[in-house]
């Protein structure tokens, strides 16, 4: 198979419409995406950062709970040349304090997470001494459900190797979270390995519980089957 070098040829505009994703949340309620359709809706949320004046190298922390909504909104990042910043959005106080921390090390960060996960923030920024960077956060907000994708889709970025694919931040229990920028370079290079030592093909089906905003479910599931 041949090397991809950047993460738009994983997600091309020839995608596939017989391979698809499939969201289980239990064991009555499970949701399906091809990945024609996936290219198509982050497209949308392209169009829709777009029109919001968000573009190249502008930076979007991913507070997303809601696993289809979060790859929608990564895929539009990466798409439109936009750097997504996956952070694991949980319910609690370490999740929001991390969100917090993390914001304030970027100048002009946009923070798009769901209105209910939004709502628990205001009290616990003024309780926990955030108060300041939650006014400054309150005017950079992107409500993953309410943005419009009724227009044009958006423009696509062409990219380079070098170019930033997203970062990564470390957990922060001990120190500061500190960020780990990935070059579409890297990423690709490192599915490529996974998929050559591990023989996948377009023949294999896998199951993963891992978090998306984590490595392993979002470079050595996600990315690395979807390839």
């Amino acid at each position: 198979m041949p090397q991809h070098q950047t993460l738009q040829a994983v997600l091309s505009d020839d995608p596939r419409e017989d391979r698809e994703i499939v969201f289980v949340d239990a064991d009555d309620n499970q949701r399906s995406i091809s990945f024609a359709l996936l290219r198509k809706r982050a497209l949308a949320v392209l169009g829709a950062l777009q029109r919001r004046g968000i573009g190249v190298g502008d930076a979007v922390i991913l507070f997303v709970s809601d696993n289809e909504r979060f790859l929608e909104i990564f895929w539009a990042c990466v798409l439109g040349a936009i750097v997504p910043v996956p952070l694991a959005a949980g319910s609690g106080e370490e999740h929001r304090r991390k969100l917090f921390r993390v914001f304030a090390q970027f100048d002009r960060a946009w923070v798009c997470s769901e209105a209910r996960t939004l709502e628990k923030l205001d009290g616990f920024a003024v309780n926990q001494g955030f108060g300041e960077s939650w006014s400054r956060l309150q005017q950079r907000l992107l409500p993953s459900g309410g943005l419009d994708i009724s227009g044009e889709p958006g423009r696509t970025t062409e990219l380079t190797p070098d170019d930033i694919a997203f970062i990564q931040f470390s957990s922060g229990s001990t120190s500061e979270p500190k960020g780990v920028v990935l070059s579409h370079g890297n990423v690709c290079a490192n599915i490529g390995s996974i998929r050559e030592a591990a023989a996948f093909s377009d023949r294999d089906i896998a199951l993963s519980w891992m978090p998306l905003s984590h490595d392993m479910g979002l470079i050595g599931f996600h990315l690395n089957m979807l390839a």
